[in-house]
């Protein structure tokens, strides 16, 4: 079924994140204490934050951090990067979260930068 306030906040998360990928770690942080807190969680079935998960043993159990990203995308870039550093990694996924958003993925530097979120 389709749900239009996730495809909404889809379309507009990967919209903001495409133009603060490459910004400062500074500017990223300002740009977030700017968005109300009220919208930075989940509301209408939409997730608050994506996480990577791997199995990285025999065990078949998925594993994750406390990194939680902004979109799907993110999430999949980083679990994308862990895939290639991590030699015994089996799977890969991206999961919704309840979490708040902490992370952005800079495409620029191929690496994940924390997010300060003011309270």
């Amino acid at each position: 079924m389709f749900d239009l306030g996730h495809a909404l906040h889809e379309l507009v998360t990967d919209w903001i994140v495409r133009r603060v990928a490459d910004l400062s770690f500074a500017a990223v942080r300002r740009l977030v204490r700017r968005i109300p807190q009220h919208s930075r969680c989940t509301s209408g079935g939409v997730p608050m934050s994506y996480a990577s998960e791997v199995v990285a043993d025999s065990s078949g159990k998925w594993c994750g951090n406390a990194l939680r990203f902004a979109t799907h995308e993110e999430a999949a870039a980083y679990g994308r990067d862990l895939f290639m550093r991590w030699t015994a990694v089996r799977e890969a996924r991206v999961v919704e979260s309840d979490d708040p958003v902490n992370y952005v993925w800079s495409r620029s530097t191929g690496r994940a930068k924390p997010i300060e979120v003011a309270s």
